[in-house]
């Protein structure tokens, strides 16, 4: 069986490991093989493999894991850099100083009596 996640949780004593997802599913990952290189991804989107231990018919746990690195999911979505505010105010269309509505004679008349009720 197999998770993916962020590892948020290590520790190197007792072998004990935990990914989340980022919808916030978190798995325990148990007896981690080479736990002092798995640590390395702290903080970072990994794929971890092992014998599942189900709760409930849920993936609660994985026994004997092995963590290697693994592409943020989001990452094609994130960006690398902030638009600044003035550049996003400068691109957004803004009023037309000689425009207005142009409505007929009709659905003039037709909003005017709307308005009053």
């Amino acid at each position: 069986m197999e998770a993916r996640g962020r590892l948020e949780k290590v520790d190197l004593r007792s072998h004990e490991f935990r990914v989340r997802d980022d919808v916030g599913n978190a798995v325990i990952l148990k007896h981690v093989a080479d736990a002092d290189d798995a640590a390395q991804h702290v903080g970072q989107w990994v794929l971890a493999t092992g014998s599942a231990v189900l709760v409930s018919g849920r993936l609660d746990a994985l026994e004997d894991a092995c963590v290697s690195p693994f592409d943020d999911p989001a990452r094609p979505f994130l960006r690398a850099v902030a638009t600044d505010v003035d550049e996003l105010l400068a691109s957004a269309p803004g009023p037309d100083p000689d425009g207005g509505l142009d409505l007929t004679d009709g659905e003039y008349a037709a909003f005017i009596k709307a308005a009053r009720g």
